[in-house]
Formats: C-alpha cells, structure tokens, sequence
C-alpha cells in the first residue's frame, strides 16, 4: 500500500537533516543520496517509478537543501556523512534493514558505508553510479604508476585532467565566488544542454547554496584520503551503473572497487553525468532488479 510523502527533520550533534519518506511502507526501504551540488529533489524522476513497490527515503545531505549547513570543514568527513545515513534510518525504521542508492557524492559517501563493519547486515545492497571510492581510486592510481605501463598511467592522467575542479576547491574564497546567481545560472544552462533536458528540469532554486557549501566535501576528504587511503572490502552486494558519457568519471574509475568488493556487477549505461533526469528509467529499472534479488 502507497502512502503521502511526508518531511521531516532528524537532528544528528546538532545539525538537522531534512528527509522524505514515500513509497510503499510495506516494501523494502530504499534510502537515496543526491550529489554535488544537489538536493534531493534531484531523484523525483527516479523516485516516481519505484515508490509503488519500495518504501524510499531520501534526505538532504549536510550543507545542502533544507538540511544545515555545519561551518566547519571537517563536519563533511566521510564518516560524518555515514553516520548521517545511520541518523536518518533510525529514526524513521530503526527495525529495518536497507538499500541504498547514490549519485556522485551520495555514492562517494555510501563506499564509506558499504565498507563499515558496523554496518555489516544492516545494508542489504548498494547501487552506484559517477561517484567511485576516494580510497579505491587511489589505490588504483597507485598500482598505474607502479606497474609503469603507459596505457594505465594514461588512463590516470586522463581522470586526473576530468577532475581538474577537486585541485581548485582547495583554495580558499575563489570557489565560493563562482557560485553567484549569474555563475549558477550559467553553469545549469550548459549543464541541462549537455543533458539534453530544459532548464526548468535541472535548475535548482538552491544550488548556488549547495554549491557553495559543497565545496568543504571537497576540502574535508580528497586530498587526505587520496593521500592516504583507507580500503577496506566489503560484503555489500553491489552494482555499479558504468555512464559512458560521464565527462567528470571515467569508465575506468568506475571499475575501482572490483578488487575490494565480495559480490560486484556492473552495467554499462549511455548519458551523460545526470543521465537519469532525461531517463529516469536507466537508473530506476537496475535498483528495482537489484533490490527485487537482494530483499529479505
């Protein structure tokens, strides 16, 4: 049975995070997280095909939305953000074990949960999609260079130059000023172009918030992680949508986690960065079949 949506907030060390719930109640509970410089009303598309048969929760991630915006930089830690994940779920079904889905940094921020042995039978499956593991790319990047093959070191350097933002959002003041209303405006119209979908489907009336307050995400993981990263393996049945014409994540990083993961699949799927907002459908059906092999 299908209920409303409803709102509302969960207070985690005083930072209040807004969530939805949706969906059947009676399903298995699939929890969504958006990316950058998203909220969660980036999934309504995706949301719309699977709220029939799963009970969906979805939240906006500290710093974006209707959430808090906590100051300082370390706040945005990974582990800040899976203990987030944790916060939300328990407040609304503390009894139930759950799916999760992410997009861009929502994914980056789930390896981190798929890979907690706390969490270990809590989360019952993972789909991910342009948002690989921090630590998983840098170990990879590590054995490119190590085995001096200049197809591999190649493949590096390409992501490296795809990624040229991370470098920027370190310095100070500059990225902030890029996110004024003419530069956010700019950026979504080129950004709903190459999607292919009308302004009105990707603009966002706070993503010159999100970005702004994204950047810490950025300044509080990348370099400490790249630098000295944390693999961990994981027994989290796990798929990974491969987006062919993602022009930030290269197929090749896509594949990271394959050495570290216990159950993997992954499944190649055109489009672009947000491909799903021109075919929900791409990202709805392999979480509805993922989910469907992996409920209780």
């Amino acid at each position: 049975m299908t209920h409303e949506a409803r709102a509302l907030y969960v207070e985690r060390d005083g930072v209040r995070l807004h969530v939805v719930e949706e969906g059947n109640r009676k399903g298995p509970l699939v929890v969504f997280v958006h990316g950058y410089p998203d909220d969660l009303r980036v999934w309504d598309g995706v949301v719309a095909q699977l709220k029939d048969e799963f009970h969906i929760l979805r939240y906006d991630v500290r710093g974006a939305g209707l959430s808090d915006t906590p100051q300082a930089v370390q706040e945005y830690r990974l582990q800040e953000l899976s203990e987030d994940l944790v916060a939300v779920v328990d407040e609304v079904a503390p009894d139930k074990a759950f799916h999760v889905v992410g997009h861009d940094w929502g994914s980056i921020q789930l390896w981190e949960s798929v890979t907690d042995s706390s969490l270990r039978g809590r989360i019952r499956s993972f789909v991910s999609a342009s948002g690989p593991s921090i630590d998983f790319v840098s170990m990879q990047n590590r054995a490119a260079w190590q085995s001096r093959e200049p197809r591999k070191i190649l493949r590096s350097l390409n992501q490296a130059v795809r990624s040229w933002y991370v470098m920027m959002f370190q310095l100070p003041v500059l990225p902030e000023l890029a996110w004024t209303r003419r530069g956010t405006k700019m950026f979504e119209k080129r950004a709903a172009a190459v999607e292919k979908v009308p302004f009105a489907v990707f603009h966002d009336e706070n993503r010159a918030r999100n970005g702004r307050s994204g950047i810490a995400l950025y300044r509080a993981n990348m370099l400490q992680r790249m630098g000295a990263p944390e693999p961990r393996r994981s027994d989290v049945p796990t798929k990974v949508l491969v987006v062919s014409g993602d022009p930030y994540v290269s197929e090749t990083i896509a594949y990271s986690c394959k050495d570290w993961m216990s159950e993997v699949e992954f499944q190649v799927v055109p489009g672009g960065h947000w491909f799903y907002l021109a075919q929900p459908e791409l990202f709805a059906e392999p979480v509805r079949a993922f989910v469907r092999a992996h409920a209780e």
